[in-house]
């Protein structure tokens, strides 16, 4: 899948029906190469007629899988997502960009053209730095030509006062960091102040709004959540590693190791031990549900030992290790497990959970382009109604 070619017809298609939009972030290599991601400020009335644009070009270009999210976590109105032979690309369209009580970017103003790319140096700026030294995360470097630095700097007045803003952009010039660091409580402070005494309603409206998008990450997942049953450490670690190295709109992928004790290993199942395994599913299906969010592959390794060996004791363990663990969408398991494999295989197909049963020889290229293969399937399924 040739990201740059796809992008660059996308924005000409965008160019030619009239649509408003800025790119703010994924062509900052061009024309050498395009981001994993590309984020895009779009007028919310061209986001419908915008998406169903990249969807056709990404049809016509022959990609394989192709979906769009109808809903989603974060400030994004639509998202694309592309998965071919080659890899996997990601397209977000923005309407708006606030932290929390403040809008940073309201409008699309794009200024200037990178190939067939409209850019907006605001929008970019408060995204890659503004946003993070407000959310208190480090930024990576950023440089701004001339033209650039006095919209900028013109914007940051605004949101900090003159004397706040003229500090803030020359810790950033200088990439002096720490200064940057110290500087964020009073920017937190002066940004909320200043955007409550210009821009009451809109404040107000924002902190209605602020703590329902900090929750709605936990409340429903993008990726699906795969555990890796029979793996020792050192093949689940090199799968991992491969699974972080394959060029695809995954950002990460947490691996979480299982104790094959967690919550003892007696088969009597008190009212306790069940409580506890309730509390604890719940917990980290919350957690898994936000990592999932920040489009992380959640990947939980089990070694042999989860399940009992003797078929009288086996499906019960089997029972038990998945009340007492969160819900998965995935279960790939290595052959061997006490002939267990196909009555887990069997019990998960029940569950309406995605299976696979790998050969107890496989490597650790072919176990992970297993699961790279289940997850791509499943994460497509779940959302090629928007296509």
């Amino acid at each position: 899948m040739d990201r740059v070619k796809i992008a660059e017809l996308i924005a000409e298609e965008w160019n030619r029906e009239g649509i408003e939009y800025a790119v703010a972030h994924g062509v900052e290599g061009y024309p050498a190469r395009i981001g994993r991601d590309l984020d895009v400020f779009i007028r919310p009335k061209d986001v419908h007629r915008a998406r169903n644009i990249a969807l056709s070009v990404l049809r016509s270009m022959g990609v394989s899988k192709v979906a769009a999210l109808r809903w989603d976590p974060w400030p994004r109105a639509a998202a694309v997502f592309a998965f071919g032979s080659e890899g996997g690309w990601e397209l977000d369209l923005i309407t708006s960009l606030e932290w929390g009580p403040v809008t940073l970017v309201e409008k699309v103003r794009p200024i200037r053209y990178y190939g067939p790319f409209k850019v907006d140096p605001w929008a970019s700026f408060a995204k890659n730095i503004v946003l993070k030294v407000l959310g208190g995360l480090q930024p990576s470097n950023y440089r701004l030509d001339d033209i650039e630095e006095d919209i900028v700097q013109e914007q940051c007045r605004m949101l900090f006062g003159d004397d706040l803003a003229v500090r803030f952009l020359q810790a950033v010039k200088r990439e002096d960091w720490e200064y940057v660091h110290q500087l964020s409580p009073e920017l937190r402070v002066t940004a909320m102040l200043r955007h409550l005494i210009h821009r009451p309603l809109l404040t107000f409206k924002n902190c209605f709004l602020w703590p329902i998008r900090e929750v709605r990450p936990f409340t429903r997942r993008i990726l699906p959540v795969c555990v890796l049953i029979g793996a020792n450490n050192s093949l689940a670690e090199q799968c991992v590693k491969l699974l972080k190295a394959r060029d695809w709109f995954i950002t990460d992928v947490e691996a979480k190791f299982v104790s094959h004790n967690l919550f003892g290993s007696s088969t009597r199942f008190t009212i306790w031990r069940r409580l506890g395994g309730l509390a604890s599913s719940l917990f980290y299906s919350l957690l898994d549900n936000y990592l999932a969010n920040t489009l992380r592959l959640v990947l939980y390794v089990s070694s042999r030992e989860v399940f009992r060996a003797d078929s009288n004791n086996g499906l019960r363990s089997i029972n038990r290790f998945f009340r007492i663990h969160p819900k998965f969408d995935i279960v790939v398991v290595i052959g061997e497990q006490g002939n267990l494999e196909y009555p887990l295989a069997d019990y998960c197909k029940k569950k309406g959970v995605i299976t696979a049963v790998v050969p107890p020889d496989a490597g650790p290229e072919e176990v992970a382009t297993i699961v790279e293969s289940l997850c791509m399937e499943a994460f497509f399924r779940m959302h090629s109604y928007g296509c």
